[in-house]
């Protein structure tokens, strides 16, 4: 489906990092590197689109031309084509994502090593040497050495080196393979979006965003994005296409690649598309960028199939699980009519020159004892769903599927420290395949139904241990010296019984 995969942050690229079994960087008139091609990391040559997806070094001269020669030997007597490049490098200090001017390179020979002479001229920049065989896909272990006649530093790609990754994966179907904007179906298009995970907290004002669309079909149509932007990083997908931001040309019918600026407090929405309509297959969608960033599929607005509204107060913001007083959040019952795949989304209040704090929620199965009550106790498996906890508007968790039931699912949403004052909204979005399902059924917004959680009905003590009282547990002989309490209910009553320390102000420690 279209859009079927999304991320909702993003980590620094370890794929790139793992091409290194060495990673601290080597100086002097020689030294050497161990390496290997991974998979995701083994590009071939520049004769393929995906040539940047090998492992990357950099080098550091000096003030004074230096001439040296690398080698690139494969290991434990293998053999196979593979070669070198020198490129120059970019002003960010980071691996490269498109290829630059070639200063060098080997030939590409069937055999266990290549070599590369080459004269590097003092540079503002590090110069970058890629290291590559000549076919994508073949995964060989390696070691890269270098003798120059002036000492040089030798850096493979660690972790400050690397992007941080968001991806998503999508598909062009019969009814969203619309083509480039000569078409008035190029709106049916998947559209994502993309923003910082932690935007309006940073100080930092822009960062460059580089947006990867990739397929492997043969005999396919030239690829190419559109990008917009926008001040609401929640809004459903764009029905007008008038005020592009920039385009990504249609060149490649594997591969399309563009450098967009992303605004602190703002996000861009990308649309892939093929150049002509109709072309039917998947697709991936990479972006890179100095700092964290997130990529998601937009939905419109009927994939959203209820909503309600709540508020964290003083006696309701409990905090995430790591806090004992959870359990005084808000909860929702979520009953589902029938089988479905969801994605609950949480969206907070702004509010002027007051912090956001990270929130998130927990989606909880249904459970036979007391099913419309707010629960008071949870196991790790109880949990189905969770949206993370991100210092943003807005969280939401991946699709998950969930089966009709006629008890209801609990949805619990929270803050990650206890006592956040904030209204939120939180709703549920049907996944795309189920979408069309319940459009044909004709029903769907029967899909969910949020009610508030029943409060029990409690009734409580205070009490302390003090020298006569503090008998500890029936491991000990004195566990009767403990004070004791007498409980008595209604038969076939469901009774949770907990105890909580408080602190000398009289509140329960988190």
């Amino acid at each position: 489906s279209a859009g079927a995969g999304y991320v909702v942050c993003s980590e620094p690229d370890m794929v790139a990092m793992s091409n290194w079994v060495d990673q601290d960087p080597v100086s002097g008139s020689e030294g050497a590197l161990r390496g290997r091609w991974v998979e995701g990391r083994s590009g071939g040559c520049a004769n393929h689109d995906t040539f940047v997806e090998n492992p990357q070094c950099f080098v550091t001269v000096g003030e004074v031309s230096t001439v040296v020669k690398f080698r690139l030997d494969l290991t434990d007597g293998v053999e196979d084509v593979v070669g070198m490049y020198v490129l120059e490098g970019s002003s960010s200090g980071r691996v490269l994502l498109e290829e630059t001017a070639v200063v060098g390179k080997s030939g590409f020979y069937d055999g266990s090593y290549v070599e590369v002479d080459v004269t590097l001229e003092p540079s503002s920049t590090e110069y970058v040497l890629l290291l590559c065989t000549f076919d994508p896909g073949s995964l060989l272990d390696f070691s890269l050495s270098y003798k120059a006649d002036r000492p040089l530093t030798l850096c493979p790609a660690n972790e400050d080196r690397v992007w941080h990754c968001a991806r998503a994966s999508g598909e062009w179907d019969e009814s969203s393979a619309g083509g480039c904007k000569n078409f008035n179906t190029c709106v049916n298009n998947p559209q994502y979006r993309i923003t910082f995970v932690d935007g309006l907290q940073e100080r930092v004002d822009e960062a460059d965003v580089t947006v990867t669309l990739q397929q492997e079909k043969e005999n396919f149509c030239e690829l190419g994005m559109y990008f917009f932007q926008t001040l609401h990083i929640d809004e459903g997908r764009l029905e007008d296409l008038g005020s592009v931001m920039a385009k990504a040309p249609f060149h490649s019918t594997t591969r399309a690649s563009f450098v967009v600026k992303l605004m602190v407090g703002s996000a861009i929405v990308c649309l892939p598309c093929t150049f002509d309509p109709g072309f039917q297959g998947a697709f991936s969608l990479n972006c890179r960028c100095a700092r964290p960033i997130r990529v998601e599929m937009v939905r419109d607005d009927a994939s959203i199939v209820n909503s309600v509204a709540g508020e964290w107060t003083e006696d309701t913001a409990g905090g995430c699980l790591n806090s004992a007083t959870w359990k005084h959040n808000p909860q929702f019952l979520m009953y589902v009519q029938r089988n479905t795949t969801l994605s609950v989304k949480l969206v907070q209040e702004l509010r002027d020159n007051t912090d956001m704090m990270a929130v998130g929620a927990y989606v909880l199965k249904p459970s036979e004892k007391a099913p419309t009550f707010k629960r008071l106790t949870l196991s790790p498996a109880e949990i189905v769903g969770k949206a993370p906890f991100f210092r943003e508007r807005l969280t939401r968790t991946e699709d998950f599927a969930l089966e009709a039931c006629a008890l209801p699912y609990v949805v619990i949403p929270c803050s990650f420290e206890p006592g956040y004052l904030r209204k939120f909204q939180l709703s549920a979005e049907e996944g795309l395949e189920s979408k069309r399902t319940s459009f044909d059924l004709g029903r769907s917004k029967e899909i969910v139904r949020f009610e508030p959680a029943q409060s029990w009905h409690r009734s409580s003590l205070r009490g302390a241990w003090d020298a006569q009282t503090s008998g500890g547990c029936i491991n000990a002989a004195s566990w009767r010296k403990n004070t004791q309490y007498r409980l008595e209910a209604l038969p076939g009553a469901s009774v949770t019984v907990s105890c909580t320390l408080l602190s000398d102000d009289g509140r329960e420690v988190p």
